[in-house]
Formats: C-alpha cells, structure tokens, sequence
C-alpha cells in the first residue's frame, strides 16, 4: 500500500485537488489544479500529474522559462474546463500568448518575482491590454 500523496476537496461547485513533491534540491512544492466536473475526472489528472513529477516530467523551476510553464498550464485548463464556451478557452490562450508571455520573454520561473510582475501589469493595464 502507498502512502497518500494529495487530497481532493470539492470548492465552489468544482473538483480540485492538491498535493506536495519534493523538487531537486530538497525544497517542498505543491500542485494544485481545480474546475474538474468530477471527483473522478480529479482523481484521475492528479494521479497523472504525481507520475509526471514521479518520472521526472514534472516542473523544474530551476530551468522551465514562464512561456513553457504557461503551455503546460494551459493544457491542464483546458482539459479541466470543458465545459467552458470555446471561445472563453480561445481568449485565454490568445492572452496568454499576446500579453503575458511577450512580457516576460524567457524570463526562468524561479526568477520571476514581484518586482518584474508588478511594474509589468501596470504597463499593461495602462495601456488598457489587460
């Protein structure tokens, strides 16, 4: 028997849930996802999402650039959401693509922090593009 490595709640009317790996250097990190119609359609991506970081194809943040953490992310919304109108889906991979990423270029997940964020949505609310 393994031991259990995450839990799956139900919030605001969807399935989530989270659980907690170790990274490369020793340091605990979470995974969390939400908006599953099931408990079983939970259960199921997050059994998937354990043996991604169990084989080694989870997310590094030493080396993972926000553009491909983002592609990632963005698969797992849209697996997780269908139920949402295609053209919700559509408008978020197209923001995604034409705002965020352009913002930050190849800039490392771990080296993005408040300081490069902050400034950056400014800008961008500013200009009336977020």
């Amino acid at each position: 028997m393994t031991k259990a490595r995450g839990h799956i709640s139900k919030r605001n009317g969807s399935w989530c849930y989270r659980f907690s790996f170790r990274d490369s250097q020793g340091a605990r990190r979470y995974k969390s996802a939400q908006g599953f119609a099931t408990k079983a359609s939970a259960l199921k991506y997050m059994t998937q999402a354990i043996a991604e970081i169990d084989n080694g194809r989870g997310i590094n943040p030493a080396k993972i650039t926000l553009a491909d953490y983002l592609r990632g992310w963005f698969d797992e919304y849209r697996r997780a959401n269908t139920g949402r109108k295609a053209n919700t889906i559509a408008e978020t991979r197209i923001n995604i693509a034409a705002y965020i990423v352009p913002m930050f270029c190849s800039t490392a997940e771990r080296s993005l922090m408040l300081a490069k964020v902050k400034p950056a949505t400014v800008t961008a609310y500013s200009h009336g593009s977020a």
